[in-house]
């Protein structure tokens, strides 16, 4: 997610975390939504898998739009949507975006979040340390959800998101939410400090600036 955000499948990934977020509309959009119908064209039976070897010389949009369509059909098709993501940083190596889906497969198709994982997202943050809202709110999820398995520099850098994503107005329900459940205090407090009045449940105080 370089600007805005492009990839269909990270929306969704976001869901209610990210209610009161608008999509892309306009030509930009148009130009996304004749991207991925392409690249559904690309792939058999609804299958994610090519007939024949990747398209060559295709858009970034194309690509992002394969990626994505491999990793939304049932049974997802990690090889093509990695394929398609080398594809795109190819051209552009500081694609945060790109890496973000690289760590996202490592974690689908391994269960768990390895080396390969774990380097892609220091390559997401090398390319954008923050990004926009939708990137950081992603970052935070995603982090949580392999808090363990996360270097202490690595959850730094997550922590560092929630104070950006406070100065949106829009992301005052994720805000709240992950005040009251997101599991990890470190990044429970941190929302809370950007949630004035939330209280999370069983606490019973204010935002306590406590590190966990």
């Amino acid at each position: 997610m370089v600007t805005y955000v492009r990839s269909k499948l990270f929306r969704r990934l976001l869901g209610a975390a990210m209610l009161g977020v608008s999509a892309l509309c306009g030509v930009a959009f148009l130009g996304e939504a004749e991207a991925w119908r392409l690249a559904r064209q690309d792939v058999t039976n609804g299958s994610g898998i090519l007939q024949e070897a990747l398209p060559q010389g295709k858009s970034v949009n194309y690509y992002t739009a394969l990626a994505d369509y491999a990793l939304a059909v049932r049974p997802s098709d990690y090889d093509l949507a990695e394929q398609a993501t080398g594809k795109i940083l190819a051209r552009m190596t500081h694609d945060a975006q790109a890496w973000n889906r690289l760590a996202f497969i490592d974690l689908r198709r391994n269960r768990q979040l390895t080396r390969d994982g774990v380097a892609a997202l220091y390559k997401s943050y090398e390319a954008s340390p923050y990004g926009d809202l939708a990137m950081m709110i992603w970052r935070v999820e995603f982090g949580s959800s392999v808090w363990t398995s996360l270097p202490d520099d690595l959850r730094q850098r997550t922590l560092a998101q929630i104070p950006i994503i406070g100065r949106f107005g829009v992301s005052w329900e994720w805000r709240v939410r992950a005040c009251r459940e997101n599991p990890h205090e470190q990044i429970w407090r941190a929302a809370c400090d950007i949630a004035p009045g939330v209280v999370r449940p069983g606490i019973g105080g204010g935002n306590s600036k406590k590190n966990g």
